[in-house]
């Protein structure tokens, strides 16, 4: 029986981790094993309004996860800084950092124009 479990998990998580449709990242989010709640947050195609659910997890890593994850919305980031463990709220406020230096960078490349240089023979 163990082992017919940990299959079923594997394969919600394997799920996932690829799937893009709302309505089933949403039914994953509310799954009991933490390993595909996971998966859900750590899934680029998660809605925000899941996000946002998940950021409420009473899983510590799940939340973590989210904080650690550039496609979290800045939102939901913002409020995990203020996450009552102390881990989650420093790496929200790392991404959000590191999100911001993104955002600079690109600014900063853009407005530089850009030269093409000729091979030399």
């Amino acid at each position: 029986l163990a082992g017919r479990n940990r299959g079923i998990r594997n394969v919600l998580v394997k799920v996932a981790e690829t799937a893009d449709a709302p309505t089933v990242l949403a039914e994953l989010a509310g799954e009991a094993r933490r390993e595909v709640r996971m998966a859900v947050a750590d899934n680029v195609h998660t809605p925000c309004r899941v996000k946002a659910a998940l950021a409420n997890d009473n899983d510590v890593d799940i939340r973590y996860a989210l904080a650690e994850n550039h496609g979290t919305p800045l939102e939901i980031l913002m409020s995990l800084q203020d996450d009552q463990n102390p881990y989650v709220a420093e790496r929200a406020k790392k991404t959000l950092e590191r999100l911001q230096m993104k955002h600079l960078l690109k600014g900063a490349f853009a407005a530089t124009p850009i030269k093409k240089f000729r091979r030399q023979a």
